[in-house]
């Protein structure tokens, strides 16, 4: 496929005549992502992905997003329309489903997730793997990026979902989340389990397993993992797919109650059965995102207890406003400023902040809340020195947006040994028809 060609003359154009390309977030050796917005009230806001109909078997790919399109559960990405179509001659296949607002691979590059968050993250994630294995399915594509956050809930992308022992229908190189047998062509529920203990240990850690593709000892972990994520990857990332563990058996590990009577196989002499563990933490999801870090949200999944930030008023101009005015509550402005570099005796704290102004007319485009993330180099003198798009989300009107404000805030650098050092946050926007929020967190 011809990327240039797409990020040049596909947006604007419309798909099989229902489904605009309003703007192009993503791209990969299988294809192109838009967005798009589905006819009705609302114009509910949709991803289309794109990819060659010249690839070989284009008939099973047809019918795979056809059979996944039946499968209903809760954390299952939804599918609505599948179908053919052609752009500037360009014989395309295209698939229409649920548009995520943010996904696991945006929140790992600014931090890894605590034990409470990979345990809730986890949770979700077995129920639709054993959902598909249950229906001789399997999803084939377990990675950071295809585990995604819509409104509350925690959803699995759905275009990659094959029945077992299917082979790939686009001949792609093998990822670094594949399992071993997947490079012979093998798909098994097994190969979902291995992928998934990649996710699990990169969550926790910021590091995938180191291992060679050709040798034969078993991956090497980075470390320290808390437990029971350790002995869970373990189990998870045995190279031979007879010896892995069970889904049933990873979700065992967080559910309280009496022990199973099966228990893990690890022949190490240190080893230790798994027991339940509940995460103990109140969450309505998982994984605080960039700006959100400390708060307990998910991906932007709000925790119960969460309140907004006053909204913007439409009329303002873009201002400067003392932080505290506009911090969140107590208890997300007291995790902003508990992250200071090793040795540091004052942490760094939140000075100044610019909320952009958004016209009433771009705020009623808006369903739903726009995320932008924004990383912010500060220098030791509290200004931002540099800012690098982490986010863009789904328009580069806001992304622009958000930018501008973030070269404006102003920082309390963290102390060390009396002087102010350097340091970098993660700013993050939601855009919304109300007003504007900005919740910044320190990222270590």
């Amino acid at each position: 496929m011809n990327t240039a060609i797409a990020r040049e003359n596909w947006q604007e154009q419309i798909v099989d005549g229902k489904f605009p390309l309003l703007e192009r977030v993503g791209s990969s050796e299988r294809g192109e992502v838009f967005r798009t917005r589905l006819s009705g009230p609302g114009g509910q806001s949709a991803a289309v992905k794109l990819i060659s109909a010249d690839v070989q078997n284009a008939e099973d790919m047809i019918s795979r997003w056809r059979l996944a399109a039946t499968l209903t559960h809760p954390h299952l990405l939804r599918i609505f329309h599948v179908g053919r179509c052609s752009l500037n001659n360009a014989r395309l296949l295209y698939v229409v489903s649920e548009w995520a607002d943010e996904d696991l691979s945006q929140v790992l590059p600014i931090r890894p997730l605590s034990s409470g968050e990979a345990g809730e993250m986890l949770k979700p994630a077995i129920d639709a793997l054993s959902y598909l294995h249950a229906r001789g399915l399997v999803h084939g594509r377990i990675k950071p990026s295809n585990i995604m956050a819509i409104d509350n809930l925690l959803k699995l992308s759905s275009d990659s979902i094959h029945r077992i022992g299917e082979s790939e229908v686009q001949a792609v190189a093998p990822g670094p989340y594949d399992a071993p047998e997947v490079t012979r062509g093998a798909t098994s529920p097994a190969a979902d389990v291995w992928s998934l203990g990649i996710v699990l240990v990169e969550a926790l850690s910021q590091r995938k397993p180191a291992w060679e593709s050709a040798g034969q000892s078993e991956p090497s972990l980075p470390g320290p993992l808390p437990s029971p994520f350790r002995h869970i990857a373990r189990e998870c990332l045995r190279r031979n797919p007879n010896d892995r563990c069970t889904l049933d058996r990873v979700k065992a590990a967080f559910e309280p109650g009496p022990a199973q009577p099966e228990t893990w196989r690890d022949t190490r002499p240190d080893a230790r059965p798994l027991t339940p563990k509940p995460s103990g933490i109140n969450l309505k999801f998982v994984v605080p995102v960039a700006a959100v870090l400390a708060l307990g949200t998910v991906f932007v999944w709000k925790v119960a207890t969460r309140q907004p930030q006053p909204p913007a008023s439409p009329a303002a101009t873009e201002t400067r406003e003392p932080s505290s005015s506009t911090v969140p509550p107590a208890a997300t402005r007291s995790s902003e400023s508990t992250v200071a570099p090793q040795g540091a005796s004052t942490p760094a704290d939140v000075a100044e902040r610019f909320i952009p102004d958004i016209p009433l007319s771009a705020r009623e485009t808006v369903t739903g809340k726009v995320r932008v993330v924004v990383q912010v180099a500060v220098n030791p003198a509290g200004e931002v020195s540099n800012t690098t798009l982490l986010s863009p989300g789904p328009s580069r009107y806001f992304a622009n947006k958000a930018i501008d404000a973030s070269r404006r805030w102003k920082f309390r650098p963290a102390l060390v040994n009396g002087q102010p050092v350097a340091g970098n946050w993660a700013l993050k926007f939601l855009f919304g028809r109300a007003g504007t929020e900005v919740f910044p967190t320190p990222v270590r």
